[in-house]
């Protein structure tokens, strides 16, 4: 369980972060997101299951992250009923995915709302200096993106992009690089983007007690939450609770959505 402090810090951070997502490298912006009124989010909440498929590795079966996600969208003020697979691996690939085959055969094997990617951490290609890894660059990471996004609207399915945070420990460019990566696919294909690595970031900035690395890299709790809250926000544009509302009732049912 989560106290209110920490439920309300993390509606706070990500905010502002996901409205005004935008490709940037450096600091300097190349464009604005755009979010297609057409697409699944736009269902009214009651009205059938969103279906939810997950390609990723560790960073999204620590502690599930479908299943919070779940949690949180049935538990908030307009709840949302979500029917999700997950199909991962440590330390998988977009490229080890797509040579495997099965996520593939999942995409068509029933009838998605989203299809959901989750790259590897330093995107497929990295090198290590002095035992820390660092980005090269990320072109394996576009091209089987973009073949998974083909597949997902082949079957009418809106395609998901998943902007992770960096290691921990590594300089401020690891998350630039992370970061301009995922809006820049996301913005060329016409994807929703989740820029968990971002918010991870203003959480640090604004609250330096809270815990969000387990290791090097993989979330605590309160770190896969932060991500859960901001896939919430991002994909169906709306907080898991509402801002300012003291009740009680509201009270428990945003700490209620956070148990694991």
């Amino acid at each position: 369980m989560y106290t209110l402090r920490t439920l309300l810090c993390l509606s706070l951070a990500f905010g502002s972060v996901v409205a005004a997502a935008k490709p940037s490298i450096n600091g300097a912006p190349t464009g604005r997101l755009k979010h297609h009124a057409d697409s699944p989010a736009a269902k009214r909440p009651g009205v059938g299951k969103v279906r939810i498929l997950y390609i990723g590795n560790s960073a999204i079966y620590f502690h599930n992250l479908p299943e919070i996600v779940s949690r949180i969208s049935a538990s908030g003020p307009d709840p949302v009923d979500i029917d999700s697979e997950m199909i991962s691996e440590g330390g998988q690939t977009l490229e080890g995915h797509w040579l495997e085959g099965k996520a593939q055969r999942e995409i068509h094997a029933k009838r998605w709302d989203y299809v959901v990617l989750q790259e590897q951490s330093c995107l497929n290609d990295e090198i290590e200096i002095g035992g820390v890894p660092c980005i090269t660059g990320w072109e394996s990471y576009h091209r089987f993106a973009k073949m998974f996004d083909a597949e997902a609207k082949s079957v009418g399915a809106k395609t998901v992009i998943l902007s992770l945070w960096s290691h921990k420990g590594t300089p401020l460019r690891e998350q630039q690089a992370l970061d301009y990566a995922s809006q820049s696919l996301a913005r060329e294909i016409g994807a929703t983007l989740v820029p968990a690595g971002s918010v991870w970031r203003a959480m640090e900035r604004r609250d330096r007690n809270l815990s969000l690395y387990y290791d090097d890299f993989h979330p605590t709790r309160t770190g896969s939450y932060m991500f859960a809250v901001t896939f919430y926000a991002a994909v169906f544009r709306k907080k898991p609770f509402r801002s300012g509302d003291q009740s009680d009732r509201n009270r428990h049912r945003a700490r209620r959505s956070a148990r694991l």
